[in-house]
């Protein structure tokens, strides 16, 4: 399912692990660039394209628009981004290897979750065509799974909330 929302739990694990050196937004947009392939198969079914062709949906095209992403994300983030409200305003002085990592991190990780519920898989294209990887979660324990680490995530980024909220009371 192209764009789903479930992959945006792990983000939110990564972000209350990560806190200032991780980029939900960058995460975020890869996710979405890897979907847009397979969203355009869903919708243009006529195109012929495979819902998770390996020019999208490996390690190796993952790298790359992980990568782009990670770019586009420090981009927008000091150029457009800054008039949204506080909690939701990128932080625009987060370093260049962060955003890059973010967009990374976000793309392969896409590909992982996406390889264990998906037979249709080429996680390892061009060196490999075809799933190698054991498809152990139906796609209901892989939506328990993503919910589980964004309700964790969540916790953890208010508790750094709040030890930082009270840290500057303090001072």
């Amino acid at each position: 399912m192209p764009f789903t929302p479930y992959h945006l739990g792990p983000s939110l694990a990564l972000k209350g692990l990560g806190g200032g050196r991780f980029s939900f937004w960058a995460y975020t947009l890869a996710q979405v660039a890897i979907d847009v392939q397979p969203g355009i198969a869903i919708l243009v079914p006529r195109a012929g394209l495979e819902p998770h062709a390996p020019y999208t949906h490996s390690i190796l095209t993952a790298t790359a628009i992980g990568a782009l992403a990670g770019l586009a994300a420090q981009w927008s983030a000091k150029h457009w981004l800054q008039g949204l409200p506080l909690p939701l305003r990128p932080n625009k002085t987060l370093q260049g290897r962060f955003w890059l990592l973010s967009g990374m991190l976000g793309a392969w990780l896409h590909i992982l979750l996406d390889s264990l519920v998906y037979p249709d898989m080429h996680p390892f294209w061009p060196l490999l065509r075809g799933n190698p990887m054991p498809i152990s979660f139906q796609f209901a324990g892989m939506q328990v799974f993503c919910i589980a680490a964004g309700l964790i995530g969540a916790v953890l980024i208010l508790l750094n909330l709040r030890r930082r909220k009270r840290k500057y009371v303090q001072h």
